[in-house]
């Protein structure tokens, strides 16, 4: 109830927001709600997205799009209650109600009189027909009656009595209150002891559970130029035996089954991963999903469209934005309309971030998230990048590499996979590479994934699964990849051991840039099928804000969300805090006290003469909750390398990488472009050409082999608020 009452509380302060609304018709309602889910029109229209029940809401269980910041782990319901006459309608010595406890199992209780004797005050007597001896009864009392029987603060109580034998006494159900017997004296004569203490009332509310074998968070991640992969979660008893199986326009396609168990230890989770190949452009597939676990149900049927992006004379569409989470404010809403309702773009792009946090409540904000972004992501590819925020939370980056495909590195052959894997030969210098990833995995996780939350796992498997075997050039890691896309080679890389942050360290640093400049090199030999090379990953090189002096470790962390990336105030509490650091240690930061300029600094000095040697021509990052597009720039002064310094002010045939910002998708608060002040990038940096810190996302268009266009979109009304159109007739190495 007082969660309940802090719903909505909020609701009287929110804007509609654009958090689309939700229905969850595979999920239950709780025990806790054992007469399953009320009817969502009985309840306050206010808490959904336009303020007016979706007409297929009925009792299912659902994420309102205007109650997400509060009902923070995904489907919930209201429970639905006995009625007043249900209540009352208790014959003598009858046990009272499935939904409540036995008779002495109350919050409160006051002395019950004999038959005839004056009742307490506040209370009547009810001689309702066929009750008769030692009994009154009284259905509900004044909020006044309530508080002076019983403690603490209370919003509503019922009472009711049920009597035993030739007596009875009074209960009283006052949700969230601590237990407490108010009168003993009168308790059956003295001859029984006091009851034990109570358990609760049925909950106005709850969050709902999956049902065994029920197929749920299903998405769809790309694989290459003609495939994907289909990928969904089940909860089930007992271990499947057989294949997981897909079937698409009535052919059957078999995939691989990883487990993944939360750090608690209490739920395990089986993902299933199906690849899809030799799909047509633009053409719908109709499919249902199905685990191999005994007695497992097929889903309802999903429709998802190839990306038109695929065919050679059309154009390439992708939103592409960081850090979203379930906020009523978040771009949910206009991700389907683009994908799904419009067809607008074919794919969406989410360079980090995901869920904030997806390790919470045992990793159900997690399942919270996957299951809001499925009416979306099972009908619209999706490619999903790595942030620091997989961190956290008891995720530890875990669930991310868990649900893409391929988590660290190499995988080992007892994970499934191993038939995939051997689909790709890499070269002599990466495999080398990719070895010590390998081994040094080995020493740490014993050959298996490091992964120990849901969603990174099923994020993560699925990249394995997807462009890490099947992409441009096979990197066999979900935090590295490339796919070739429609008119555009996209490359997604991981940062965050830049800033401290990854455990692997060393080995994976040396692994990414080997395989990147392997990656980028046999691009630039299909500039001509592939003319746009676009680099993606969570951190930006150049921003406003990059260069501030607080610890890379409280840049990464919680308190940053809410305070802001560059907060020197909040960064200097942060890092003072024995409970950090010990969290730090545990989470593998390299080095604790490292600051953002110097993370910033040396990921300039080994990413900016890469791209240009290997003419990148986009670079677009998340992590600082706002937009900001450059013009194109190199690295600013010794002093203030992020500082990037413009080469000219405009999009006609750069000579170097664009780099643009668009973090801000739906995270749990907005930074600021005046959180390193004083500073040499307080407001701006020299590069600086348009800025917004409202919610927002952006979307890439390359029309063709000489001109792609960036769009920012705000969440808020999905109006344009920026466009920029780059001009490219010479695609190849920058000159030095």
């Amino acid at each position: 109830m007082q969660r309940r009452a802090a719903i909505c509380l909020l609701l009287a302060h929110l804007v509609q927001g654009n958090m689309m609304d939700v229905i969850e018709k595979y999920r239950v309602a709780s025990k806790n709600c054992p007469l399953g889910c009320d009817d969502w029109t009985n309840h306050n229209a206010s808490l959904w997205h336009a303020g007016k029940v979706p007409s297929d809401a009925g009792s299912y269980c659902a994420q309102p799009g205007a109650a997400v910041n509060t009902a923070l782990y995904g489907g919930w319901c209201y429970c639905k209650q006995h009625t007043e006459e249900e209540k009352g309608k208790r014959e003598v010595g009858s046990p009272p109600p499935p939904s409540w406890d036995d008779i002495g199992n109350a919050r409160c209780e006051t002395t019950v009189k004999q038959f005839g004797e004056t009742p307490p005050a506040g209370f009547q007597y009810d001689t309702q027909s066929g009750m008769t001896g030692s009994l009154y009864y009284s259905k509900q009392v004044s909020l006044d009656t309530c508080q002076g029987l019983c403690v603490n603060n209370l919003t509503n109580c019922d009472y009711v009595s049920w009597g035993h034998g030739g007596w009875c006494y009074l209960a009283e159900w006052c949700t969230n209150m601590v237990p407490k017997v108010l009168d003993y004296e009168t308790y059956h004569n003295g001859a029984q002891p006091v009851p034990p203490a109570p358990t609760p009332p049925p909950k106005d509310w709850d969050y709902c559970v999956p049902v065994e074998g029920v197929p749920e968070q299903v998405n769809i991640q790309i694989a290459s130029g003609n495939a994907v992969v289909i990928s969904w979660v089940t909860f089930e008893s007992v271990a499947p035996s057989a294949a997981p199986t897909a079937t698409v326009n009535g052919t059957a396609h078999t995939g691989v089954t990883h487990t993944h168990t939360t750090q608690a230890q209490d739920r395990v989770y089986y993902m299933h991963f199906v690849l899809v190949e030799k799909l047509t452009a633009g053409v719908y597939y109709s499919y249902t999903v199905k685990s191999g676990g005994s007695g497992a149900a097929t889903s309802e049927a999903f429709l998802f469209r190839a990306p038109k992006s695929w065919a050679a004379d059309a154009p390439t569409t992708m939103d592409i934005y960081g850090d979203m989470g379930v906020y009523t404010y978040n771009n949910m809403e206009w991700l389907h309309k683009d994908c799904v309702t419009d067809g607008t773009v074919d794919l969406v792009v989410h360079m980090g971030d995901h869920a904030y946090n997806e390790g919470e409540d045992d990793e159900r904000r997690a399942d919270g998230y996957m299951n809001g972004f499925q009416p979306t992501l099972s009908s619209c590819p999706w490619l999903p990048n790595v942030g620091n925020h997989e961190y956290y939370s008891g995720a530890e980056l875990n669930r991310y590499l868990d649900s893409t495909w391929q988590k660290w590195g190499p995988l080992p052959a007892t994970d499934q996979t191993a038939a995939a894997a051997k689909e790709t030969q890499n070269t002599t210098t990466t495999t080398t590479t990719n070895n010590k990833v390998n081994k040094e995995n080995n020493r740490r996780y014993n050959g298996s994934s490091s992964a120990t939350s849901a969603l990174g796992y099923l994020l993560s498997a699925g990249n394995h699964h997807g462009v890490g075997v099947h992409g441009a050039l096979p990197s066999n890691t979900s935090r590295y990849f490339s796919v070739n896309y429609g008119k555009v080679h996209l490359v997604a890389l991981d940062l965050n051991g830049y800033y401290g942050t990854d455990p692997c360290g060393a080995p994976c640093q040396e692994a990414q840039l080997a395989w990147l400049k392997q990656d980028l090199a046999e691009a630039n030999k299909n500039r001509d099928q592939f003319p746009w090379v676009v680099v993606f990953s969570h951190f930006p090189l150049f921003c406003t804000g990059c260069q501030t002096k607080q610890f890379a470790s409280y840049y990464e962390s919680n308190e940053a969300e809410k305070s802001g990336n560059g907060n020197k105030t909040a960064a200097t509490a942060w890092g003072k805090s024995p409970a950090h650091l010990a969290m730090l240690k545990k989470m593998g930061f390299k080095t604790p006290d490292l600051t953002v300029k110097a993370g910033s600094d040396v990921t300039i000095d080994t990413f900016e003469p890469i791209f240009l040697q290997y003419g990148v021509d986009l670079y677009v990052a998340g992590h600082w909750h706002y937009y900001e597009s450059l013009y194109p720039a190199t690295s600013g002064k010794a002093s203030c390398k992020t500082c990037a310094e413009p080469t000219q002010d405009n999009f006609d045939s750069p000579k170097v990488t664009v780099h643009v910002t668009s973090g801000n998708g739906g995270p749990p608060g907005k930074d600021s472009f005046t959180e390193d002040c004083p500073g040499p990038d307080c407001g701006h940096i020299p590069a600086t050409r348009k800025q917004t810190t409202e919610f927002s996302y952006g979307r890439i268009t390359a029309h063709n082999t000489t001109h792609l266009t960036f769009q920012q979109f705000f969440n808020s009304n999905g109006s344009l608020f920026d466009s920029w159109t780059i001009y490219q007739p010479n695609h190849g190495p920058f000159a030095n």
